[in-house]
């Protein structure tokens, strides 16, 4: 009996043993991804559907978003929530911010064609502008930074013009430049502008790309969608814009010598430089640079509050510009 009773409180014993040790040895179990796959399935049938019927196209070409969450949230579980973006086409407004005079603002804008809303493909695009005293006035709905002139202030600004591309902006001045002012340190090191030496004529032109790796190719597509014409003009004083030409040269002179313009990105943000325009085609590629330097990426409607458990998924349109609609996804209830 004795026995028994020992090996009854040896078995008690082990159990104790080994319930005890179950709190300090966690067991692996690995996290499951059906939610996640369940909800990229659920994003790209409602896409795939809305794209299918021709309605997506149109709710991104004419900004219709109200129209595009209804749908969405029809085609959805009851369950989540979403924002949307759009990617690799301009913003169907775009909020440009200059750093000059509002004569000066007014004089620039009446030289370019249709400076305030224009057609491009199947949307209209809408060009607000604000004249004010210093960047660090700019708004938050602003997506480009405009400067009429290169002066000593410029180079002053350089941290926070570093800033505002950090956060995304696009920053464009228009200006003829000397050799000291295209190695001031910030034209060189930000806009990516080198000094060639040589100079070129006034007469100019766009170049065409074909390859869609090239930084311009977006600006000089945007511009030959505006206009067949092109006959560029400068304006050119003695001893500026002997600047090299590379692989972000948007327009040269008929010499093939120098840049006019060139378009660079840095950090977050993008820029370009511009000479000074001396007519309509030179304007009219000053604006084509204003929708590829606002970044071609915009929140399709509201941007909301998001959660931990937010799900990014992309889905790509094949329209007469491609571009993707990123849908940011999470459900309401865990």
């Amino acid at each position: 009996m004795k026995g028994f009773i020992k090996i009854f409180e040896a078995i008690i014993a082990s159990l104790i043993l080994l319930v005890s040790l179950t709190f300090f040895f966690v067991p692996l179990t690995k996290h499951s991804t059906w939610d996640e796959t369940l909800l990229q399935i659920n994003v790209q049938d409602a896409l795939g559907a809305l794209y299918a019927s021709g309605n997506l196209t149109n709710y991104v070409m004419t900004d219709d978003y109200p129209m595009f969450n209804l749908k969405m949230f029809n085609l959805m579980p009851r369950t989540v929530d979403f924002y949307t973006e759009i990617n690799g086409i301009p913003k169907p407004t775009l909020h440009v911010a200059c750093i000059c005079a509002a004569a000066e603002l007014s004089a620039f804008k009446s030289k370019i064609p249709q400076a305030d809303f224009f057609p491009y493909k199947d949307k209209t695009i809408v060009i607000h502008y604000r004249s004010m005293a210093d960047i660090s006035d700019v708004r938050d709905d602003e997506d480009i930074i405009l400067y009429l002139e290169h002066t000593p202030a410029l180079f002053a600004q350089k941290d926070m013009i570093i800033d505002q591309l950090r956060k995304g902006r696009g920053i464009v001045v228009v200006s003829d430049l000397t050799q000291s002012q295209t190695q001031d340190g910030l034209m060189n090191d930000v806009f990516n502008l080198s000094w060639l030496g040589g100079f070129g004529t006034k007469t100019a032109s766009t170049i065409v790309y074909t390859d869609v790796e090239a930084l311009p190719f977006k600006i000089s597509k945007y511009y030959f969608n505006l206009t067949t014409s092109n006959s560029l003009l400068y304006k050119v004083p003695a001893s500026t814009n002997s600047i090299n030409i590379d692989g972000e040269t948007v327009s040269k002179d008929n010499s093939n010598l120098v840049s006019y313009m060139k378009a660079n990105k840095f950090l977050e943000g993008r820029t370009v430089w511009s000479a000074n325009a001396d007519n309509d085609e030179a304007y009219l590629l000053i604006k084509s640079s204003f929708m590829w330097v606002s970044g071609e990426r915009y929140v399709f409607g509201d941007k909301k509050l998001t959660p931990p458990n937010v799900k990014t998924f992309k889905f790509v349109v094949y329209d007469r510009d491609p571009y993707e609609v990123i849908v940011h996804i999470w459900r309401v209830f865990l």
